[in-house]
């Protein structure tokens, strides 16, 4: 019988990867409980865990519970690490801004980063259209209505351009895709301003409502 457990990889992001116990130690600190490395059947990358035997007798280690029956049966996984990245999604952000950056998030966590770049691009396009619905034509279009009419800061228009620019070169380079590097910054900037547009004001309503209780 398999000696594995079932886990998101935080590798290569595969859903409810079976992860195969390769080597074993108990805790010094510890009763009852053993350290393990594990090894993901798609990537084959390895997670620390660390299990807890239910029973608490002492008699039989994870790799050999695994071998007689269902490993969740003697032991209780406390925790594995690394752990899969967190999403960055502020909050407030309208539904059809959530998809795209909920694509970008999960593309940049597994590496795919012209993927990512072009949903960042989406995000914060349909942020501007839903922020402001009497600006007309393409992203750059929009953009430069905003800057024009002065309705956001300087630095916000930056971001924007910035974002906007990484996600058109993403998809039209054709000799270089973007490094890690490139797009966490187009993350961060992204992050920033939606933040800057949903977040706080969102935040401030909901102070000034308290105040006026």
């Amino acid at each position: 019988m398999a000696t594995s457990v079932t886990l998101d990889c935080p590798y290569c992001g595969a859903s409810k990867s079976s992860f195969e116990l390769r080597a074993e130690s108990p805790s010094g600190a510890e009763r009852f409980n053993y350290y393990a490395l594990a090894e993901c059947g798609s990537c084959k990358k390895q997670l620390l865990l660390k299990l807890l035997e239910k029973r608490q007798a002492g008699i039989i280690s994870p790799i050999e519970a695994g071998r007689k029956a269902p490993l969740n049966e003697a032991y209780l996984l406390r925790y594995s690490a690394p752990k899969p990245p967190a999403e960055r999604i502020p909050a407030s952000i309208p539904d059809n801004v959530n998809k795209p950056l909920s694509e970008a998030e999960r593309a940049f966590s597994l590496g795919l980063y012209s993927a990512a770049a072009s949903c960042y691009r989406k995000a914060l396009e349909r942020s501007v259209k839903h922020l402001f619905p009497e600006a007309k034509g393409s992203l750059n279009s929009r953009i430069r209505q905003l800057e024009n009419d002065n309705i956001l800061p300087k630095s916000m228009i930056e971001l924007l351009d910035h974002v906007r620019l990484f996600g058109n070169a993403s998809l039209h380079d054709e000799e270089d895709d973007p490094s890690k590097e490139e797009c966490q910054i187009a993350r961060d900037f992204c992050d920033l301003f939606l933040t800057y547009t949903y977040t706080l004001p969102a935040q401030v309503a909901k102070a000034q409502t308290k105040a006026q209780d």
